[in-house]
């Protein structure tokens, strides 16, 4: 291994090299004996580099730091990370003497920023330590986010509000130091004003040497915009550094901000291959012999779906798929089920419909169903493909099944919505039952 890199609380980050490959990685190092020396925070500590793995190797965009490999032995934990020359944007700005760099660099930082918060979001992970010291840039020019030590998931109790306050003094929201609570992504919103601010300007907005009157300071978004900003800029400024949280800008709203959007060049997600072998697959827990029509083709009045048996029945209204979870290797990160009353053709009718009329592309064959976003939708959390396949459960009743093949997990959750609300004339009264499986 070579020179270090960085340092944290618990861990210092070194650089090395792949010797079968010769890349060069960065690797952080937890010293497991510091972290048992501090035994009132042993627990949490180790709870925290438990989520911060978890969280970072679930998170996978072009604009975060992917992690390679998570290795151990007695005495340490090493994650082993991507590496990016040119290391973090700070040293790039606090090298420049009299102010930071042009509004256009700062955009295209700003941009990669914000389309890596957008994404985190979307999985319901906010970081809640942006600052340009966790922002790394490579020699392509490519800026990713790293360092989630702090980060955090969407609570498991449905409440939005973080209590226990986090992140660098100097980019912390008001709401956050203050006691009833405060919201994940608008607190990562405040600390992406301030880097955008820092990068343009070369100097914080809120500084002092007195904890308290910084506190002071930002909670009355006392700062002073440069006369050499842009008004555009400004404007965006403003809203991002607005010190109440209900009215600060959100993410959809800068992704139509007018600076923002001037020469922003939006990802493109490449679109999975589809076939009708994959949503077989995907319901690979129950099996289908039946020869399946071309696609598209009508369906005769006396088809019937495929019957489900009574250990079939009794695994899937338990909540999950005992075969599935035995010999299955598809991931499925999300499933929604439902009953319906109604003739089968009808509920292939409707679903049709109402997909279509919600802007999605609808292929069938069959009782399979592949749902499809539109290419514009995806431009900033990639394609949203949903499979669907209907059973027999008992001579009239049938349960329709919902399955996220691939894409964002709140995308899938507000589509059930959307088409749930239209298709209320179909569901039978207290049907929806929902599943969620872990990442393997």
């Amino acid at each position: 291994m070579g020179k270090v890199l960085g340092r944290g609380n618990c861990s210092l980050v070194r650089l090395a090299r792949n010797i079968v490959t010769g890349d060069k990685v960065a690797i952080k190092i937890f010293d497991k004996e510091q972290l048992l020396k501090k035994k009132r925070i042993k627990r949490l500590i180790k709870k925290k580099i438990k989520q911060e793995i978890s969280i970072q190797s679930m998170v996978k965009h072009p604009n975060v730091v992917p992690i390679i490999e998570v290795m151990a032995t007695k005495k340490n934990i090493y994650i082993v990370m991507e590496h990016l020359a040119q290391g973090e944007l700070f040293d790039k700005i606090s090298k420049r003497t009299l102010m930071g760099m042009s509004e256009l660099q700062a955009k295209n930082y700003f941009h990669q920023l914000i389309r890596a918060l957008d994404y985190c979001h979307s999985k319901g992970v906010f970081h809640r330590d942006i600052k340009p010291e966790n922002l790394l840039v490579g020699d392509d020019g490519v800026l990713k986010l790293s360092d989630f030590g702090l980060s955090e998931l969407f609570p498991a109790d449905g409440n939005k509000l973080f209590c226990v306050p986090y992140g660098t003094p100097q980019y912390t929201a008001p709401e956050v130091t203050r006691s009833y609570g405060y919201e994940g992504p608008k607190a990562d919103i405040w600390a992406s004003g301030i880097t955008l601010f820092f990068m343009v300007c070369g100097h914080l907005p809120f500084t002092s040497d007195n904890q308290h009157d910084l506190h002071k300071k930002i909670c009355a978004a006392n700062y002073t915009i440069p006369y050499f900003f842009s008004n555009d800029l400004k404007r965006l400024i403003r809203r991002m550094l607005d010190a109440n949280p209900a009215t600060r800008i959100t993410i959809d709203e800068i992704f139509q901000d007018e600076w923002f959007m001037r020469n922003y060049q939006p990802l493109t997600f490449p679109r999975e291959n589809f076939s009708f072998d994959n949503v077989s697959a995907s319901f690979s827990g129950i099996a289908d012999s039946r020869i399946l029509p071309v696609e598209g083709e009508e369906l005769e009045s006396s088809a019937a779906p495929q019957a489900m048996n009574a250990f079939e029945m009794f695994s899937t209204c338990l909540g999950f798929n005992l075969i599935g979870n035995l010999f299955s290797e598809v991931h499925v990160k999300w499933e929604i089920r439902f009953i319906s009353k109604s003739p089968v053709l009808d509920i292939i009718g409707e679903i049709e419909y109402k997909t279509s009329r919600l802007g999605f592309d609808v292929k069938r064959r069959n009782f399979q169903m592949s749902i499809t976003h539109k290419e514009e939708l995806a431009r900033r959390k990639g394609h949203l493909s949903i499979v669907i396949k209907i059973y027999e459960m008992v001579p009239s009743i049938y349960m329709v099944e919902v399955r996220n093949a691939s894409g964002d997990n709140l995308q899938f959750h507000e589509f059930c919505k959307q088409v749930f609300a239209e298709l209320q004339n179909i569901l039978w009264k207290n049907s929806i039952m929902s599943t969620e499986e872990e990442s393997p």
